[in-house]
């Protein structure tokens, strides 16, 4: 069985696989095709990008896949993407907070 490459390995192949092939978002990499390549899950192709991102310009989004990035207008995108998602997720947090109230007011609370 093939020894399993170390994280910081496979971050490194990570950026360097996408700058070397995938710049640009119309040259972005599906998730599936990046995952065969690196031979990882999902999860952890989501976990390499959050280790990265903040050093390196490797963006995705769930509809395009995966890049390195090319452009501020990029980032633009990809961060606009990112807060309206956000934002509807706190719409969704605040919806079923208060579902949760209506339905068990005497409840213990928790600290959020």
């Amino acid at each position: 069985m093939a020894e399993t490459p170390a994280r910081s390995d496979l971050a490194e192949t990570l950026v360097r696989y996408l700058r070397n092939h995938h710049t640009g978002v119309d040259n972005a990499c599906s998730a599936a095709d990046l995952c065969a390549y690196l031979r990882i899950g999902e999860r952890e192709l989501r976990e390499l990008r959050d280790e990265v991102e903040g050093e390196h310009p490797v963006l995705s989004l769930y509809s395009v896949g995966y890049w390195y990035a090319t452009s501020d207008t990029e980032y633009e995108e990809t961060l606009r993407q990112v807060h309206s998602v956000l934002k509807a997720q706190a719409r969704r947090y605040s919806r079923l907070r208060k579902c949760r109230n209506a339905r068990w007011p005497n409840r213990q609370k928790v600290l959020f």
